[in-house]
């Protein structure tokens, strides 16, 4: 993943699939197929639309398909990956959805030189931001290359370059704002670095990275960004497991208007257990998002999540965990909120009970209740309940 694709936005995927360590529940040879499916939040949400002064209650169910195939030629693998999520409620029958995905990655052996290729499309109407509370449709378009060159056996140079473009569907709006005019773009990154691995299980990482990207019909958002900074990874068998990056960015706005920013971003998903039983898993990150609203175009986002999960006997789990999401607006056009300090917080509390059966089926119920504030915006602002129940079976 480009540093500027981790910082600047929350865009799942970008052609980064792999292939599980598992075995494949089907195999064909060369070819192995990993199917899942899933029946996500399937409960009752007491605010469809996260509204503060008349909240909606509804019936909903989201049924979650993937299909990964890996097909293996010596050292080298074709990965291709298909899903679908269908969004069901019961009432309020203009938010449903399908959002499908496609994504492939073609990883290449050639002794110490390792290119790869991938691309990913997307088509959604999941919430991009924790900011705009719509379903709204948008596609997710990508295209990632790059090479790993092995100078000795512990020590490689990396680089990639990437192209994204994220395009609204015309009549698409948020509180008035037509979302295609504000937030399509098209983008164009890069890095360079090396890595070193430092044990069997961790590998540090340097790398420096360029990004530039360009909205289509609102320039006011366009900018470039110049990143360097470490990264650290945990393999699956070290007692910490994920991934930390750090980076030192200078922010550029292409607006005179609006000022550049130097400072440190950063993203860590990891997870841990405590005496092998009890479960830890810990988000946090910091980063540049792009706001919809033409007078603050972009907020500082800055984010922490954990879940902890303690096994219970005959299969048993309670699980419980909290989410924090601070937005902090600091690029300002208009005049009239040149001294304002605006501030949104969002927070998410979440609990229950889970059972495993087996290695592949996973059940979960629990209660999740959300609250926003924002002291400038209290039109944002609202309360919001769900029960919800999720099956997993698959790998």
């Amino acid at each position: 993943m480009l540093i500027g694709g981790i910082f600047l936005t929350a865009s799942p995927g970008s052609a980064q699939i792999s292939a599980p360590r598992e075995p494949a529940p089907l195999a064909f040879g060369p070819l192995s197929l990993h199917p899942s499916v899933q029946i996500v939040d399937a409960g009752v949400d007491e605010n469809v639309f996260n509204d503060g002064s008349a909240p909606e209650r509804d019936y909903t169910m989201t049924v979650a398909t993937r299909v990964l195939a890996v097909l293996r030629a010596g050292a080298n693998e074709l990965l291709f990956q298909t899903g679908n999520d269908y969004v069901w409620f019961q009432q309020f029958d203009s938010e449903r959805s399908s959002n499908a995905q496609y994504a492939m990655r073609f990883n290449m052996s050639a002794s110490r030189l390792k290119p790869f290729i991938g691309a990913e499309h997307l088509r959604t109407r999941a919430r991009r931001s924790p900011e705009i509370d719509a379903r709204a449709r948008r596609v997710d378009r990508s295209v990632v290359g790059g090479l790993a060159f092995d100078l000795t056996p512990r020590t490689s140079l990396t680089a990639s370059a990437k192209l994204d473009d994220v395009r609204y569907d015309e009549g698409e709006r948020f509180r008035g704002v037509a979302l295609d005019s504000a937030l399509n773009r098209s983008g164009r990154s890069a890095e360079a670095g090396m890595r070193y691995a430092i044990t069997p299980f961790t590998t540090l990482a340097m790398t420096a990275g360029y990004e530039d990207q360009t909205f289509v019909q609102s320039h006011i958002r366009d900018l470039k960004r110049y990143t360097v900074g470490p990264s650290v990874e945990f393999s699956p068998e070290a007692a910490i497991r994920g991934r930390v990056v750090t980076a030192f960015e200078m922010f550029k706005p292409e607006d005179t208007a609006l000022a550049e920013r130097k400072g440190i971003a950063y993203q860590a998903l990891v997870n841990w257990a405590l005496y092998e039983r009890t479960l830890f898993d810990l988000g946090a990150g910091r980063n540049i998002s792009y706001s919809y609203q033409d007078t603050e175009p972009y907020y500082h986002l800055t984010n922490i999540r954990l879940l902890v999960t303690h096994p219970l006997p005959v299969g048993l789990e309670l699980y419980g965990g909290g989410d924090w999401e601070h937005m902090a607006y600091r690029w300002r056009r208009d005049a009239v909120l040149a001294d304002s300090d605006r501030v949104d917080n969002l927070t998410s509390v979440n609990g229950g009970v889970g059972i495993r059966i087996g290695r592949t089926v996973h059940m979960k119920i629990g209660v999740e209740k959300t609250r926003r504030r924002s002291v400038e915006d209290p039109l944002q602002n609202y309360n919001r309940t769900r029960i919800l129940s999720t099956v997993s079976v698959g790998s």
